[in-house]
Parts: structure tokens; sequence; C-alpha cells
């Protein structure tokens, strides 16, 4: 049987080798931030983030090629200053956001089944950072940053979460899981830690967590991949990466090519590729079976991410401060997409109504919160709690809750968030309120809302709470398509004032997700598709 099941996957799959490649071409460039990252294959496409990485930018844009047709389309516009890495699960793609503008203290991330998207809230943990998600043996993981790292295992959907490892600090006061990958029947997790050079590659089975005996010291341990029976991982110490093998009991250091530093690795078949950056140029490589990286070929940028399909070749994302590109190596093989046909069975899942008494009780204690500011004097803690519900955060009827107690008088009253900013109390609780609304998917947003000047000026961790960002967001994730709203939100992106670029971005993406139509940040395209529009 085994030797059928072998046969079969010959038979369907085309193995992508180093002298398939063919011609590197520039396939799209995007003008708005310098990178294109965490390329991922999802239904014939290749799906990528559009942010500002290594600094706080309240961007993250997704969007996806078509191979087939060489055509770019913008997906999403995520509430996330970046994304962590991808993953497809049970025929959905999950997008953590890495640092979510919401900074409510818990892990969120995004899914979509290609065409519908929903916005969700881990129920468990502490995070600040959700860095990657992952499949480890059919259950559904993430791996998180903040006062310590965390290991969250979804339990059911869509959010039942539990804590399943906490990785301590050390003698730093943020400590992240980075990465996580399912290898040799376990699940294995890659740390970080600031001033614990003992950071260790730790392997997770039955519950039960031990480090990875031999691993080197590192500052850090990123680029999880299984290749050929084996895990590779790199060691970060700062200025220098090195490379590794484990194959379940031995640690086999890899000869990296001299003064480049890696940036990704990607297992195709028979072949590990490996990119790398040096200066401002880039390298291609393949791992030969002496275990040693040959060049492929070089790279006229720096290389971010590295993809393929199987019908159309390998695909890489740059870096670059003007505008970063996709890029497409051509290979003359053919074959068979591995997509599943699994398209939103999650999506559409029926979810468990509140009774009324529940709702009820759900409105007192929010209503007693918001009442009473002093409940809010601990960086608004208690608030965040009271509506991190996750049964009322399914429940359609919960967007009627959010949206009496956005109509009720709140005291006035200044509290202190982490960033030691001083936050009107009533402005904080329209924030929350809203961002409750967009995640629950139901409820209305004032469209007088939507057109509030910016009024907020620049600070270090671009971290905002004008309610009137919020609303914007809100308005797209339940696409409340009514003709106020509509024209409100163009209306604003004709005359920005004083919008920073991101806010223009989270315009264009909430008229992206009410209408379909993707003119991204054209105001004069938008203007006359709602004069055309609403002639008929």
């Amino acid at each position: 049987m085994s030797k059928l099941i072998s046969a079969l996957l010959l038979l369907f799959t085309t193995v992508l080798q180093a002298h398939d490649l063919d011609v590197l071409t520039k396939v799209h460039t995007l003008k708005t931030w310098p990178a294109i990252s965490h390329l991922i294959e999802y239904r014939q496409r290749i799906w990528f983030v559009h942010s500002s990485p290594y600094q706080d930018t309240n961007v993250a844009d997704i969007y996806s090629y078509n191979p087939a047709s060489g055509t770019t389309r913008f997906e999403r516009s995520l509430f996330s200053q970046d994304t962590g890495s991808p993953v497809v699960y049970q025929g959905l793609l999950y997008w953590p956001l890495e640092d979510p503008r919401r900074s409510a203290g818990v892990g969120e991330y995004a899914v979509t089944d290609g065409h519908t998207w929903q916005w969700r809230v881990m129920n468990s943990g502490r995070a600040m950072h959700v860095h990657a998600m992952e499949d480890c043996g059919d259950q559904l993981i993430a791996v998180t940053g903040s006062w310590t790292g965390q290991m969250l295992s979804r339990t059911a959907s869509p959010d039942e979460w539990q804590l399943s490892y906490d990785y301590p600090a050390g003698k730093a006061a943020f400590s992240r899981l980075i990465d996580a990958e399912f290898f040799n029947a376990k699940c294995y997790l890659a740390g970080s830690a600031n001033q614990d050079p003992a950071i260790r590659l730790l392997q997770m089975h039955n519950g039960q967590v031990r480090a990875v005996a031999g691993w080197p010291d590192s500052d850090r341990i990123d680029g999880l991949t299984t290749h050929n029976n084996k895990l590779y991982a790199w060691a970060d110490n700062g200025p220098t990466r090195t490379l590794h093998a484990y194959d379940g009991s031995a640690i086999e250091n890899i000869t990296l090519p001299e003064q480049h530093r890696i940036r990704d690795l990607h297992s195709i078949a028979d072949t590990l590729y490996m990119i790398t950056s040096k200066g401002e140029n880039g390298a291609l490589w393949s791992l030969d079976r002496s275990n040693q990286f040959a060049q492929v070929s070089k790279l006229p940028f720096i290389p971010m991410s590295i993809s393929h399909t199987t019908q159309h070749g390998i695909f890489i994302s740059s870096y670059h401060r003007n505008g970063p590109s996709l890029w497409h190596f051509t290979n003359s093989g053919s074959g068979t997409e591995n997509n599943s046909n699994n398209t939103n069975a999650l999506l559409a899942q029926p979810v468990p109504q509140l009774s009324a008494i529940e709702l009820e009780a759900i409105y007192t204690t929010l209503h007693d919160v918001i009442s009473d500011p002093a409940n809010g004097a601990d960086r608004a803690r208690n608030l965040r709690r009271a509506l991190a519900n996750p049964r009322a955060l399914a429940d359609p009827a919960f967007g009627e809750i959010l949206n009496r107690l956005l109509r009720e008088p709140i005291p006035d009253a200044t509290v202190t968030l982490f960033t030691s900013r001083q936050v009107p109390w009533k402005q904080l609780v329209h924030w929350y309120l809203l961002s409750n609304i967009a995640i629950n998917g139901h409820g209305r947003v004032e469209p007088a809302l939507l057109s509030t000047p910016w009024r907020d000026s620049q600070h270090r961790s671009n971290k905002y709470f004008d309610p009137s960002v919020m609303a914007i967001v809100a308005a797209g994730w339940i696409k409340q398509s009514d003709r106020a709203t509509v024209s409100a939100l163009i209306n604003r992106l004709a005359n920005p004032a004083n919008d920073p670029l991101w806010l223009q971005s989270d315009i264009s993406g909430a008229l992206t997700a009410i209408t379909s139509q993707r003119f991204g940040r054209d105001a004069a395209r938008w203007q006359q598709w709602f004069q055309n529009n609403d002639q008929q």
C-alpha cells in the first residue's frame, strides 16, 4: 500500500529542482510601505503582507497574486502594525496580528476562506504580539510574545483557546515564542528573550516541554523548517546567524555562505532553498547532497520571504525603502496544486445563541464598569476584560448591546495607558466598544463619526485611541453599505487633511471590504464609481 501511495504522489506532484529554474521576473511592485513579506500559497495564489516591519507603523495590508493571470489584488487591511507568520489550517488561511493596534493584552488574528474574513480574539493568555500560527498535528496553535512567551492551543472553534506552555523571560522583562513547526509527531517551539543568551529549541510532546539537548546558545531562534526528515532552524546572535539541522537525536551545523545573512528557508520536494542578503542585494541557494549551499541565482534586491506553487515555480519578496516587489522564478514543470476543498466550514459554522437573560447580564456588567471610571485606572484593564467574552463576541445580538452602550452617557474622566499617555475615558470606552463591533461583525457605526478630523500628534509607539479611526475600521468589518457611510468614507479619502498615510489605508481598506471594489487610495476612481452607482 505504501508503494502505491508513493507512486500516486509522484504521478500528481512535479518536483521543482534548482536546475528547473528559468527566468527571474519582477511581477508586481507596491509603493506605499517598504516590505512585502510572509509569502504563503493558498488556493493557487501567492498571498503576502505589505507593511513596514521593524518599526511601529499602523499598517498591515494583505494582497494576493494570481500566477495564472498575472494579476495582484488587495484583499484586506488588518488592524495591526504588522502580521506574524500565517498558516493554512483545515482549508482556511489564518493571519496572526503580530502587533494588534487595539493593544488589549490578548492574541488576535484574522481568518479567511479566500472571500469572507473574520477578526477573532483569543480568550486565554496574555499577549502583546502573535508571532506565528501553526498546524501542529491537526492542532491549531499560536505562539506569542509578552511578559512571558506563550503557546496557545485552540480546543474548539472559533475562539476557545487554552494556555499550553508559558515560556519564562529569564533575565529579560519581555520574552517571545517566535516560531513553531510540527516535526516527527512533535511540536517544536523557537524562543527569544533579550539579555538571555541561553535560548533553546523546545520540544513539546504529550503536554511536556523540554529543551533540545545540544542546541547552541543564542539570543533568538527562528526559521523552523522541516525538510527530508530533518528540522532546520537558525540561531541568531545579533550580527551573525548560524544554521543547524536536527534529525531527532543529533544536531548538525550547516555552513552558510560568508558575509551573507540568512533571511528565509523553504522546502520544495527534495530541495531545501535559502534566501540571503548581502548589503543591498541577495542570493537564492539550494542545499546539495553534501550539505553545502550552492548558489542558484544572485538577487538584485534584499529578499524577505520565499514560497512557491507547484505549477508556477518560486516566488520571492523584497524589502526596499522606495517600494518592494514580488519576484517570480519560472520553472518548466507542471503539476497539481495541493489545495483543500474545505472552503469555509469554520466560517459558516453556527454559533451558540445567548439567552436574553445572559445578554442583559453582559450589558449590566459592562454598564457598571463604564459608569465607574475608577475601574479603568489600571490601564483600562477591567474594561478590556469585561469586553473579552468569546461567547458574546460570537453572537450577533451582542452588536446591539454594544450600540446601546455607545448611546449612553459616559462620565468625564482621564485614564493613564501603558504608554503613560493620558486619554479621556469616554474616548477610550468608545474605542473599545467600536472595536468589539468590528470583531463581532454586527452593530452600526454612526456615519458622522467617520468624518471626525484627525487631531492626534505623532508619537513613538504609534498607538492611537481616536474613535473615528476605529469607526472607519468597524464600518469595513461589518460591511455597513448605506449611502451615507460610503459617501463619508470616499469624501474623507478625497480630502485627507492631516490624515496619516496608514489612516488613508484604513479608509480604502474599509471601502474595499464594503463594496468589493479595489481602487486602493485612488479617490477619483472611488468618486466616479460612487457617482455612477448612485445614478443607477
